[in-house]
């Protein structure tokens, strides 16, 4: 159990960075360029994705505590 945990940590470290990675990239493109519509919505899907994967993990930290102790 204790590797999962593991494992599941360090992808979640690599999407934080990627996520801070492409934010940012998007942000100085976006900054050097006339038209950053593009890479506004790029900035907006990232933090989408960036959502959606930390409630991911959150449901499944729950979900190992809650079966660790019995289910109910």
């Amino acid at each position: 159990m204790l590797a999962i945990n593991e494992m599941s940590q360090a992808i979640l470290w690599i999407i934080r960075a990627g996520v801070g990675f492409r934010v940012a990239l998007s942000y100085l493109k976006m900054i050097f360029e006339e038209d950053g519509t593009p890479y506004r919505r790029r900035i907006r899907n990232t933090i989408i994705f960036y959502i959606f994967a930390e409630s991911a993990f959150q449901l499944k930290d729950l979900a190992v505590t809650y079966f660790q102790y019995g289910g109910g």
